[in-house]
Order: structure tokens, then C-alpha cells, then sequence
């Protein structure tokens, strides 16, 4: 594990690289990669930055104390600049889309495009512990969404400790649909 929190950051050449960011229980492959968004954004002369976010993918595994969603944000930051650009447009799905609202906010992004994304957080008031000791069998879900969130997080393609970690800091840092609203274009 490391302390730094790195996301997993997949290239693909072309001019002015457009920033993808998965949903929640996806990856970088799922999402984007094999339904062929690299070649579509090369074929209109753009490249592709596509990132795999902490639990998903091959995002290294960090320590708890490493992830937050503001670690993310200098992540998504981080890829950003692996362009050699100042800014990027980004497209996000679900989760990514939450995480492009707030990166917005920090000046570099061009434009954005929010897929998948509500009003509320679904993780405002979620027993996290709880959901630690469902998702590793130790307990029973009283519920059905806690249930599915279990079993969301427990899927054999997914870091289910780093995936833990990742809700426990979204819920650390509660989505807020009118905060942060983004100034660039957005659809």
C-alpha cells in the first residue's frame, strides 16, 4: 500500500486529451476503454485520458488516511497535468461525475459533461461501519440498499477494503448539489 493516493491513469495519444472518469463499481476498461471512447475521440482528432479511481481498477491500493475526495480531486489534477495542458474537458460518469462537479471548481477544466449524476448523495446517513461488517459477512443487512451496497462493493473485480475507504471518505465529504456549482459549459 502507499500513503500518497496515485491514480491509475491510462493514455491514448492525440491532441487536447479529454479527462474520463468511471462510475462507481466500473473502471477506466469497463466504462470507457472497451466501448471504444479512445478511438471515437481520436477519430476527432483528441485524446483520451481515462482514470481508475481508488477500489476500481488498477488503482494502486492506498492507505486509509490517503484517500479523501479532495486527494481525488489533486488526483483528477494530476492527470490533468500528465496532458503537459492546463486544463482539460472532462467527462464523468455516476461517481465520476460527482468528482467532476468539485474538479470543475478548481480552474482546470474546459468544458464538462456529467453523466448519471443526482441531486443527493446516496451515501448521506449510511451506517459505514455497518456496511464494513455486511460486506465482509460479519453481520446482516437490514435493508435492502445496504444490502446492494454490499454487494456492489464485493464484487471479485473490485478492492473491497479500498472500496470501503472510497465510500468512507464520500460520506466524509457529503456531495452538495448546490455548492461548488460549475462555471465552464456543462451538459
Amino acid at each position: 500500500m502507499t500513503s500518497q493516493l496515485r491514480l491509475a491513469v491510462h493514455s491514448f495519444p492525440g491532441e487536447r486529451p479529454v479527462l474520463l472518469v468511471h462510475g462507481f463499481t466500473s473502471s477506466a476498461q469497463i466504462d470507457w476503454i472497451e466501448p471504444g471512447w479512445p478511438q471515437a475521440l481520436a477519430a476527432q482528432g483528441r485524446g483520451t485520458v481515462a482514470v481508475d479511481l481508488p477500489g476500481h481498477g488498477s488503482c494502486p491500493a492506498a492507505d486509509r488516511d490517503a484517500i479523501s475526495v479532495s486527494a481525488i480531486i489533486a488526483g483528477l489534477v494530476a492527470a490533468i497535468d500528465s496532458t503537459g495542458q492546463d486544463e482539460a474537458d472532462v467527462v464523468g460518469y455516476s461517481l465520476g461525475a460527482r468528482l467532476a462537479w468539485p474538479l470543475a471548481a478548481t480552474g482546470r477544466v474546459g468544458r464538462l459533461v456529467l453523466e448519471g449524476l443526482g441531486t443527493t448523495d446516496p451515501l448521506a446517513g449510511m451506517d459505514i461501519e455497518l456496511l464494513r461488517a455486511v460486506a465482509k459477512g460479519e453481520a446482516e443487512a437490514p435493508d435492502p440498499d445496504l444490502a446492494e451496497f454490499a454487494a456492489w462493493i464485493s464484487q471479485p473485480h473490485l478492492d473491497r477494503d479500498q472500496m470501503l475507504l472510497l465510500i468512507e471518505a464520500l460520506a466524509a465529504e457529503p456531495f452538495d448539489a448546490g455548492a461548488d456549482l460549475p462555471t465552464v459549459p456543462t451538459l
